[in-house]
């Protein structure tokens, strides 16, 4: 069966970018990254910063290979609440527009903050793309990576849009006509993705020459929700169990058949029909699955539960190993965090009691339970490795120290367990505990700074804060990474009918570039009413030969050497 086509793309305005150790190099910046991140109205230093972040992030976006759509729609709603900020505070120049000075006053904090928290996440994001294929526990974690990843982007893209203070400098706003194009973007992404991660299900399979009939049949399952994802039929909590499934039996195809480091036991497991069978009767059930109830997610959820836990080869619901390494770590940490930890650990312990009851005895509960204890260790550790001795502590710094942050991290994961386990009332008592746990962590460095104040022996300070160097050292790192070789792109927009609508243009783009990023640049280049036709369904062809491109490839891979890649770009 023919599967849809897989376009991505969008666009807006540019101007030459500030230089900073934030940003990355002007002089190699692509014409897709200016157009997303350059300010054209303006450079006031109240700006500055969110200006700078702006590029930073923007330069990891474009190297996006999945969630590019609404990644893109990110970075430019961001510049454009930089340039409204820009122009209030043009608008107070004249020191009477008291309301454009509380408008773009109240607007900075917010954008700050979501640019400042989506620098590590774009660095990461950059470098993912289709399940990890190192063995079943890194094809699992990577496939809820995605699904972690792909709502993170978009509630930072709801949030710019939707919260208060930014949503007020902007007078004229269609809230509605604004939802609607982030849906559209969202689901675009979805059914870009998905039609790649069966493209490469179905690559893997094309060197056998008999594949067994339970396997086609997952194959063909996926393309028909694709095709319900390509309709917008499928609601979004559905479409990512769609996309998670598919993922997870891609991943599995190529461990099974590629991978060089797994047992012959689990190789001969990933091959057996009870594997393939339970991923059929997952891939069938998504497919008639038409309801938007709580019944009908829950019986989603406990299938694929049910599909991980085979692949992982639970089949006896013993407690996570972790469990007996966490008590083990208390009398290992010291104070400020000991009491903490303790408290901790005796959460963990009760929720292991739980498990043990005939309700809560199930395959989801276990994986519910593992994370919550691997994460919970991970963290117990750190707080070993940071706190190396006592000594006089800065307790104004307390919640920023990263034993600290570790375990509210773990916190975090316990409570989504009691989630899980739909105990969730009985966690405001847990809780408790560990809030009167930190408080008696920090009276006891409370009575030792005093201490050490009163006889003033050695007075160390374990505090070690993480300044912008490390910023620096990143940006610094990303300017290196963007100052590579360009390759010139000659394009030519033609309409369905073959008329040119745009005459041939020259750009200069990254290697690495790839055609759904130099889509979404020339795009902005076309009439206002074809912008988004083209960003949608503008497909690329050789000028020459008229052979179709995958908008996954690079320039460099088309280029093949050429000074000049030609191509055209036909808007359907």
């Amino acid at each position: 069966m023919a599967l849809p086509t897989s376009p991505t793309g969008l666009s807006t305005g540019s101007v030459t970018p500030p230089s900073d150790l934030l940003s990355p190099s002007t002089t190699s910046m692509s014409t897709l990254e200016e157009e997303l991140t350059s300010v054209t109205n303006g450079a006031y230093p109240a700006t500055e910063l969110i200006r700078h972040l702006i590029q930073a992030v923007g330069h990891d976006v474009v190297s996006f290979r999945r969630n590019a759509q609404v990644s893109y729609m990110l970075v430019d709603r961001a510049r454009e609440i930089c340039e409204q900020i820009n122009d209030y505070i043009h608008r107070t120049e004249g020191g009477q527009d008291w309301d454009s000075f509380e408008k773009y006053t109240n607007a900075i904090d917010p954008i700050e903050d979501t640019l400042f928290k989506l620098i590590p996440f774009t660095e990461i994001e950059k470098s993912l793309y289709l399940a990890g294929v190192i063995d079943i526990e890194n094809c699992i974690a990577s496939t809820e990576s995605w699904a972690t990843n792909r709502e993170h982007l978009w509630s930072t893209l709801n949030a710019l849009e939707t919260t208060e203070q930014l949503k007020g400098l902007f007078s004229d706003v269609d809230e509605a006509s604004r939802k609607e194009d982030r849906d559209e973007a969202r689901r675009h992404d979805d059914r870009v993705f998905l039609e790649e991660v069966i493209q490469d299900f179905k690559k893997a399979l094309a060197p056998i020459r008999r594949v067994p009939p339970v396997i086609r049949d997952v194959g063909i399952n996926l393309e028909n929700l694709l095709l319900k994802v390509a309709e917008g039929t499928t609601p979004s909590w559905l479409t990512v169990y769609a996309i998670k499934s598919g993922m997870l039996v891609q991943g599995v195809m190529d461990i099974m058949l590629k991978s060089t480091t797994i047992s012959v036991e689990t190789r001969n497991h990933l091959k057996s029909k009870t594997v393939w069978d339970a991923a059929h009767e997952l891939a069938k059930l998504l497919n008639s699955t038409t309801g938007d109830d709580q019944s009908s997610k829950t019986e989603v959820r406990l299938k694929y539960n049910a599909f991980l836990a085979l692949l992982r080869q639970i089949t006896e619901l013993e407690l996570p190993k972790s469990y007996i390494e966490l008590m083990k770590q208390a009398g290992r940490i010291r104070r400020p965090f000991h009491a903490q930890a303790v408290a901790l650990i005796f959460i963990c312990r009760f929720l292991a009691e739980e498990f043990e009851k005939p309700e809560h005895h199930i395959a989801e509960n276990f994986l519910s339970i593992e994370d919550a204890f691997d994460h919970t260790l991970t963290a117990l550790k750190a707080v070993v490795d940071a706190v190396t001795e006592i000594s006089m502590f800065d307790l104004d710094k307390f919640e920023e120290h990263s034993a600290a942050k570790a375990l509210a991290s773990a916190q975090a994961q316990v409570k989504s367990c009691f989630d899980a386990f739909n105990i969730s009332s009985q966690w405001d008592a847990k809780e408790q505990t560990l809030v009167e746990a930190k408080a008696l962590d920090k009276r006891r460095m409370e009575d030792l700074n005093a201490a050490l104040t009163v006889v003033s022996t050695r007075i160390v300070s374990p505090i070690h804060l993480i300044d912008f160097l490390t910023m620096n050292q990143r940006s610094n790192l990303t300017a290196q990474d963007a100052s590579g070789s360009h390759i010139k792109v000659a394009i030519t927009v033609l309409n369905s009918t073959g008329n040119i609508v745009l005459p041939r243009t020259e750009e200069s783009f990254e290697e690495s570039a790839r055609l759904r990023a130099v889509r979404w640049a020339i795009a902005g280049k076309l009439p206002s009413e074809l912008v988004k036709q083209a960003r949608l369904k503008g497909q690329f062809q050789h000028a020459d030969s008229k052979a179709s491109c995958a908008l996954i490839s690079t320039v460099s891979e088309l280029a093949g050497g050429a000074s000049v890649l030609e191509l055209n770009l036909t808007i359907a």
